[in-house]
């Protein structure tokens, strides 16, 4: 069992799987800033967008855990915070999550989305949101509504 590490610093790592102390000589490119437009990021690592299941109670909505969860990754050295799948009307998105993805359906969910960026920026990173929309590929929505799509074409 490999020791857990000393810090949370994504190139402060204790040890490798062999014991070896890791530095940022070791990943010159990984761990150098990388400017893109007007913005620099810390380092080249990313958290990608990955469905969480944290939305509030089928509501959509950013919550406390959701927040801390996105602060941890960028406490962890991670540079870009990409968050989840997150709907931009009421059409079901994901699987498996419970009818709990987030949601940008409304001005009701700016205030969470703010405290969420406050956190990530508070812990040096940056965060962006992967906006999801599942077009005429969904599934009927819980009313039997029919999804709203670009295309009367139905899906093969």
């Amino acid at each position: 069992m490999q020791a857990p590490p000393k810090s949370d610093s994504l190139w402060e790592t204790d040890a490798d799987a062999a014991g070896a102390a890791m530095t940022k000589a070791d990943f010159p490119h990984l761990l150098s800033p990388l400017t893109v437009g007007r913005v620099t990021l810390r380092n080249r690592a990313f958290s990608s967008a990955h469905g969480t299941g944290f939305g509030s109670g089928g509501t959509g909505l950013i919550n406390d855990r959701h927040i801390e969860y996105q602060r941890a990754r960028a406490r962890g050295g991670i540079a870009l915070v990409v968050i989840e799948a997150t709907s931009i009307d009421d059409s079901p998105i994901g699987a498996g999550t419970g009818g709990n993805n987030l949601r940008n359906t409304g001005d009701e969910v700016m205030p969470a989305y703010r405290r969420m960026a406050e956190a990530v920026h508070d812990e040096g990173a940056k965060i962006c949101c992967l906006l999801s929309h599942s077009g005429r590929n969904t599934v009927m929505g819980a009313q039997g509504a029919p999804p709203i799509d670009p295309s009367a074409i139905p899906m093969d």
